[in-house]
């Protein structure tokens, strides 16, 4: 599911800002850990980095999404859940 909204995502990306070059860290079903896909971001010098995860949780009542946002040059983290 995460890659198939990830395709979509980079694909309404290079529709709507031809000018930026758009990178997927992955093309299949294959597992990385997040470490490599930032050392993936790095490596490219990226402007920005989104990670696209689908969590789970044993209780059907837990629902929302949560954002993640860090601030490389502050090294600063900032999370906001909704739910």
């Amino acid at each position: 599911i995460t890659l198939l909204l990830a395709q979509s995502v980079a694909a309404q990306l290079v529709l709507r800002m031809p000018h930026a070059k758009v990178l997927l860290t992955r093309d299949g079903d294959r597992t990385l850990t997040l470490a490599d896909r930032v050392r993936f971001a790095n490596e490219q010098h990226a402007d920005l980095f989104l990670s696209i995860h689908a969590n789970a949780s044993p209780t059907k009542e837990q629902s929302g999404f949560e954002t993640f946002v860090v601030d490389a040059k502050a090294g600063a983290l900032a999370t906001a859940s909704h739910g």
